[in-house]
């Protein structure tokens, strides 16, 4: 189970259209991205970036957007399924 305090990866979505949304906080793993950032609209063929302490941007491709409502104590959030574009 995934909780709103262990959203700590800052991402950048980027519309198919080149509209950005900064500072969304989220939770990254290797297929799949979490957040609870639910008044954007994230779809399918959006892009997602993340910037490493390093200075190495990942971007995401996302292929599959479920938004997620409220269930037993978990907050409304969207998972993600995703594809690493670039590293």
């Amino acid at each position: 189970m995934i909780l709103p305090c262990m959203a700590k990866d800052i991402v950048t979505l980027v519309k198919e259209s080149g509209e950005k949304f900064e500072g969304i906080k989220s939770v990254i793993s290797t297929q799949r991205i979490i957040t609870f950032q639910i008044d954007l609209n994230i779809e399918p063929k959006d892009t997602i970036t993340h910037e490493l302490p390093s200075g190495t941007v990942n971007t995401y491709l996302v292929i599959d957007s479920e938004r997620i409502p409220k269930l037993d104590g978990v907050d409304a959030h969207y998972q993600l399924l995703i594809r690493k574009v670039t590293a």
